[in-house]
């Protein structure tokens, strides 16, 4: 029979007579779990070489590898001692060492039935001992093994055992930490494109309102005006049910002017703002209770505050904010009471709590929490003015400046609306 054939034959049944490692339970998640890390076929990178070397050089052995097992091979991360990259799984010592928690070893494998005719026994590389430290990811997957390989046999003491087991950990820290910084750049350059494109959609969305505004402005006041002329000048001709049509069509063409204004005021709060500017809460009160002074002294509204630091934001936005929330506690007063609105501010080093207390309506407990959503309104009563947006420009302002906002209330007996802003 030719040598040649007569080799072939032996190598079959040295492979047909071994016992290859059986697959983990979870192999499934665990081939994902190692897709995860794009650690495969990637080039020698000097952190796991430093890794090999002074395994090697620990456990006194001419051999160290990092090895990872995928579905049909185990291939070398890096190696010191061997040229090969990888070798089929089946008769991968790795196979088996990745299935016990701790280092797996082998003193002399000629001894050992599962591998005294393995190919990496009986030819080049000639293992006579080995030793696996199972690489174990945070969540529990064996990619692979940190192992140190000799030609002759010989026994790791403790320490070195303790050693490679170390050594494997910083392998595995090695591969998570490559991915956690890749999944942040990922990350990064994500939440980068989705800003731009945020930021070109307000864009648009700015230049849709105002165009939308304007289109929509310039026949709502040329309505308001000729229902105007119709009420006055032909006043004396209508019946009774007419006037209260046309009434309640003025009142309509100027709550969708006011609910258009909102809209723009709301759209136009893009959370970019100046975390550094800050102002006097006094004057931002006095301001806002001027801008409304004529709704104030129609109702014989009092509006009082007390004493009131300076806080992290700008003047316009927090007139804004004391404006709407005075109207409001104005606007949901019932008509037989005086609007009695308190102004207070409770500060500390860091931070100032407002809260402003009327003796109004007061909300439903089911709707304390929805006040601040767009375009709810507290009441359906129609003969309240507004439109669902003011207190959800409020709540945007507040929270662009990084602060809160929220309220209690009891039904009939009025509302406290607390906010928090940074102090300055």
């Amino acid at each position: 029979m030719p040598e040649a054939l007569l080799s072939s034959i032996k190598f079959d049944f040295y492979v047909k007579k071994m016992k290859p490692a059986p697959l983990p339970e979870n192999e499934k998640e665990r081939l994902k779990s190692l897709e995860s890390y794009e650690i495969l076929d990637t080039m020698p990178e000097q952190a796991y070489d430093d890794i090999t070397s002074i395994a090697a050089e620990i456990c006194d052995t001419p051999i160290a590898l990092v090895s990872l097992v995928d579905e049909g091979r185990q291939w070398f991360k890096s190696r010191v001692g061997l040229s090969a990259t990888e070798t089929p799984r089946d008769i991968a010592f790795c196979s088996h060492a990745m299935l016990q928690p701790e280092v797996f070893e082998i003193p002399d494998a000629l001894q050992d039935e599962r591998f005294c005719d393995n190919p990496l026994v009986t030819s080049d590389p000639n293992i006579r001992f080995y030793a696996g430290a199972p690489l174990i990811t945070s969540d529990g997957f064996a990619l692979g093994t940190l192992c140190v390989i000799d030609r002759v046999p010989k026994y790791l003491s403790a320490e070195q055992k303790a050693t490679l087991q170390a050594q494997s950990r910083q392998v595995v820290s090695q591969i998570e930490l490559t991915k956690a910084v890749r999944d942040l750049v990922d990350l990064h350059k994500k939440t980068e494109a989705q800003a731009n494109e945020l930021k070109r959609s307000n864009e648009d969305l700015h230049q849709f309102a105002h165009v939308v505004a304007h289109d929509l402005k310039a026949p709502l006041r040329s309505i308001d005006g000729m229902l105007e002329i119709l009420r006055d000048k032909y006043l004396s001709s209508l019946d009774e049910k007419a006037e209260d049509y046309v009434n309640r069509s003025i009142n309509a063409a100027r709550r969708m002017n006011r609910l258009i204004d909102d809209l723009l005021n709301f759209a136009a709060l893009d959370g970019r703002v100046d975390q550094s500017a800050q102002c006097a809460s006094k004057d931002a009160l006095n301001y806002a209770i001027e801008n409304i002074e004529s709704d104030i002294n129609s109702r014989h509204a009092e509006v009082k505050m007390g004493d009131m630091p300076s806080v992290k934001i700008k003047e316009p936005h927090l007139i804004q904010i004391f404006q709407n929330l005075i109207s409001n506690s104005i606007k949901f007063t019932p008509n037989e009471r005086i609007p009695l609105i308190q102004v207070a501010a409770n500060s500390s080093d860091k931070e100032v709590e407002f809260t402003v207390t009327d003796n109004g309506l007061g909300v439903e407990p089911g709707q304390v929490d929805k006040v601040f959503t767009l375009f709810t309104r507290l009441h359906t009563d129609e003969s309240i003015p507004g439109t669902g947006i003011g207190l959800a420009t409020v709540r945007k302002i507040i929270e662009n400046y990084n602060g809160k906002i929220w309220m209690t209330s009891e039904a009939g007996k009025g509302s406290v609306v607390h906010f928090v802003l940074p102090a300055a």
